[in-house]
């Protein structure tokens, strides 16, 4: 759980944040398309909090299985898991940018 907190922390506040932000605005403009966006993006938090983003310099410049098996080894939960909650999450936030085009 500890490991890697920094990256895990920003991983979380960025969309976090910005969730937050659409779902107020959403529900004090009684607006479902900043709704849907804001949990989308609140998903989204969740999801890189799970499995953070790395910033390492051998990560980009070595190979790319050693690049997925580090982050695969930094990751919480099962690999199914996460992978539902990133696709709950993309369909949340195309879901919202269909509302806000009116289709």
């Amino acid at each position: 759980m500890y490991s890697h907190l920094p990256a895990r922390l920003i991983c979380l506040s960025l969309p976090g944040t910005l969730g937050v932000y659409r779902l107020s605005q959403g529900i004090n403009g009684h607006s479902m398309e900043h709704v849907l966006l804001g949990i989308g993006f609140l998903l989204f938090a969740l999801f890189y909090f799970m499995q953070p983003i790395l910033f390492k310099k051998s990560l980009f410049f070595g190979p790319l299985s050693v690049a997925a098996n580090q982050t695969e080894n930094t990751a919480l939960g099962s690999p199914k898991l996460r992978l539902g909650i990133n696709y709950t999450a993309l369909v949340f936030i195309i879901t919202g940018f269909l509302f806000g085009l009116g289709v």
